[in-house]
């Protein structure tokens, strides 16, 4: 029985020693992954401070006021931010960081924004591709003459849309066919005007993002018939 116990004890030993050298092993490969980390981000930090005659010694340190975070962000943009302060106030520094994050927050925005619109222009052009007159490259001039929205309808409903018959020169009648077809048959909501077509990529974009939702929920189409 006292065997057994010792067995068992040594073996505990053994393996509570093999574990704690196993955690100090992973936490001396997760330190030196910061500090490899640390020292690239340092390099590639100074290569755009250093245009400016200013350079980070320790990027914790050097860059916790916001001064230089401001200063980096306004090289990589071109764009002027404003003004850092340069108090010792933590308050100071806090708003030197907020107007960095402010700013990289609106450019995401945007950044989406673009991404949403060029994700629905790849779709139009798929959907799109080998109507005979319809190239779409933009959300403005492609969709002047109607032919684009006819094309969209036609590709999802070929029942709907008498594509041959249409006419280039014909954009009201073009337009506003489409236009009502989408009302009338889809229960899509009609935002855009044939006046507006061609000029405010703002409403074709979401006039088209419509119909893509509408495209991808073929019940609601069967229901309107």
């Amino acid at each position: 029985m006292m065997n057994e116990v010792m067995q068992i004890t040594k073996h505990d030993i053994l393996l509570r020693d093999v574990l704690k050298f196993e955690q100090g092993r992973i936490k001396l490969m997760q330190e030196e992954r910061m500090f490899l980390q640390k020292k690239v981000f340092t390099k590639w930090i100074n290569s755009f401070l250093e245009r400016v005659g200013m350079k980070v010694e320790d990027l914790y340190l050097d860059m916790r006021d916001g001064r230089m975070l401001l200063k980096l962000i306004e090289i990589i943009s071109g764009e002027k931010l404003g003004k850092a302060h340069t108090g010792a106030l933590k308050v100071f520094w806090a708003e030197n960081i907020n107007k960095s994050l402010d700013y990289l927050s609106n450019k995401n925005e945007n950044g989406d924004a673009n991404a949403a619109k060029y994700a629905l222009l790849q779709w139009c052009q798929r959907r799109t591709s080998g109507y005979e007159g319809v190239k779409v490259v933009n959300l403005t001039g492609s969709w002047r003459n109607g032919l684009a929205f006819n094309a969209l309808l036609h590709s999802h409903r070929p029942d709907l849309i008498n594509y041959e018959a249409l006419q280039p020169r014909q954009h009201r009648q073009n337009l506003n066919n489409a236009f009502d077809v989408a009302n009338a048959y889809l229960g899509v909501p009609k935002i855009l005007d044939a006046e507006d077509t061609g000029h405010n990529s703002f409403r074709t974009y979401h006039q088209v993002q419509q119909w893509k939702v509408n495209f991808k929920s073929p019940l609601r189409s069967i229901l309107k018939l």
